[in-house]
């Protein structure tokens, strides 16, 4: 205690009420932002969940039109060869 101060419990009793509740407070409000966090995690991970189910499809999709492209081109040379053998006889 500094010199002329005097030892009095009263306010020492104040003092540590505001602080529990300031505690309480901010106790209450690091529970709310964990659960707005949990909740925002969640919804993050159904987000990236749906993308990668989307992304597998088109991936999928891509794979089969470029298989289709190779029939077609195949198809193509081979039509375009006997179109060039008919109009040499």
């Amino acid at each position: 205690m500094e010199e002329g101060e005097t030892f009095n419990p009263p306010n020492l009793s104040v003092e540590l009420y505001n602080l529990k509740q300031q505690y309480e407070r901010l106790k209450e409000s690091h529970l709310k932002i964990l659960n707005v966090n949990q909740n925002l995690e969640d919804k993050m991970l159904q987000n990236i969940n749906r993308h990668e189910t989307e992304k597998t499809h088109l991936l999928q999709n891509v794979s089969s039109l470029q298989a289709q492209v190779h029939e077609l081109q195949n198809l193509n040379q081979h039509l375009t060869t006997e179109n060039v053998i008919i109009m040499h006889n």
